[in-house]
């Protein structure tokens, strides 16, 4: 379930899906490589994970990064996603199963994140697209 933050519901495009925010665990990561089992992310769509470099050092040495890789997984540390360069950036929607995140994307970038669980983004990151559905508390 993906719920909207900022915008309207209905079916949007996803082209960035940024997870960790907090860092992403060892243990978050063994949660997303099973989603991401033999599955793709979608052509146009970025897929961003952040972690410590104490936990990416640890997937590195069990080599759990490239098949993260290959499924077009891009794994990030010791950063948040708000702090790369937004001016550069060029989506238009993000999803993310990060609270925080999602709060201050619309004020850092201009630009509604959907809010929802992993394997909600999972889905996002492989379909390219999301449906956003109205808040509990919205009306009209």
């Amino acid at each position: 379930m993906v719920f909207a933050v900022g915008a309207a519901a209905g079916v949007e495009r996803a082209d960035l899906v940024a997870v960790g925010c907090p860092h992403y665990s060892y243990a978050e990561f063994d949660a997303l490589a099973q989603r991401m089992n033999g599955r793709r992310v979608a052509d146009g769509t970025a897929f961003w994970v952040f972690t410590s470099r104490t936990v990416y050092a640890w997937l590195e040495s069990a080599g759990r990064l490239n098949s993260l890789s290959m499924a077009g997984v891009s794994v990030f540390t010791d950063g948040c996603p708000l702090q790369y360069p937004k001016g550069s950036w060029t989506f238009s929607a993000a999803v993310t199963d990060s609270a925080k995140f999602a709060h201050y994307c619309r004020s850092q970038t201009g630009f509604d994140a959907a809010f929802t669980d992993l394997e909600g983004c999972v889905e996002a990151a492989v379909s390219g697209t999301f449906r956003r559905r109205r808040l509990p508390w919205q009306t009209g």
